[in-house]
């Protein structure tokens, strides 16, 4: 969202269901809310030791957020666990998960080692 805040999807999100589909689990649990997500204080995100992070794209506070020390220090930038995805719409029907589990998919296959 910006330097501060994110948006994370939980359990009844659509991006949820299209990473359980991959067989992948949230390195962050959200509990369900009404849209599927959640906004949580950046430092939140430093609870992801082991895990990768996903931004969908566009993200036009990519460049402020990258260069802030806060965001060097944590453990899945400082691990290369962290890729953008191509934009997707997050609120749509079954061709909807299709495509963000694709797209999920590819990003992942970037990073894979």
């Amino acid at each position: 969202m910006d330097t501060a805040h994110v948006r994370v999807y939980g359990d009844n999100s659509m991006p949820q269901v299209a990473l359980e589909a991959l067989g992948l689990a949230p390195a962050l649990p959200i509990p369900p809310s009404v849209w599927g997500q959640s906004q949580r204080a950046l430092t939140d995100l430093a609870k992801i030791e082991d895990g990768t992070l996903l931004y969908i794209e566009p993200f036009p506070k990519a460049e402020a957020l990258f260069s802030m020390p806060l965001w060097q220090m944590m453990p899945f930038v400082r691990n290369n666990r962290i890729a953008a995805v191509a934009p997707v719409w997050t609120y749509g029907g079954a061709l909807s998960i299709q495509y963000q589990a694709e797209a999920f998919t590819e990003s992942l296959l970037k990073l894979a080692p």
